[in-house]
């Protein structure tokens, strides 16, 4: 059984510049990072798969990686907030331009049963799902990549 969670990033809350940021995962420099898991607190484990959802805009799956801890508390990602978030580390693997994403239209016909409008990171892809989304995630980057 494959675990398959979704992370997102909403550009409009986190301005991340990300040709510069896929350009560093090429390179190797930041192919392993941490992420943010909402309000999750367990349920992910080394090995578990991964899929970054850009959200607002251009909505799709822009990257993929593999987890590499269990879900930990930290300072909060936004350093205007004095509380704590979860997070889990990543070793970033693939990842496509924004003009390449796998779009939201396309997911939802080959997943229906998944939600692709999450509030937050964290987000399951329901087991049902999963492998067949994990099948044309990678198939489409290597369409594109």
């Amino acid at each position: 059984m494959l675990n398959l969670l979704i992370l997102t990033w909403n550009p409009d809350i986190w301005n991340m510049d990300w040709v510069q940021e896929s350009q560093r995962m090429i390179q190797g420099s930041s192919g392993s990072g941490t992420w943010s898991v909402g309000n999750r607190r367990g349920g992910i484990v080394p090995g578990d798969r991964l899929l970054l959802l850009r959200q607002a805009r251009d909505r799709g799956i822009i990257a993929s990686g593999t987890a590499t801890s269990t879900v930990y508390e930290d300072p909060h990602w936004d350093d205007q907030r004095d509380d704590t978030a979860w997070y889990v580390d990543v070793n970033w693997e693939k990842h496509v331009g924004i003009e390449d994403r796998l779009t939201i239209k396309k997911l939802q016909e080959i997943a229906p049963d998944t939600h692709w409008h999450p509030a937050a990171s964290g987000t399951k892809v329901c087991e049902s799902d999963a492998s067949r989304v994990w099948q044309v995630w990678l198939s489409h980057h290597d369409d594109v990549g």
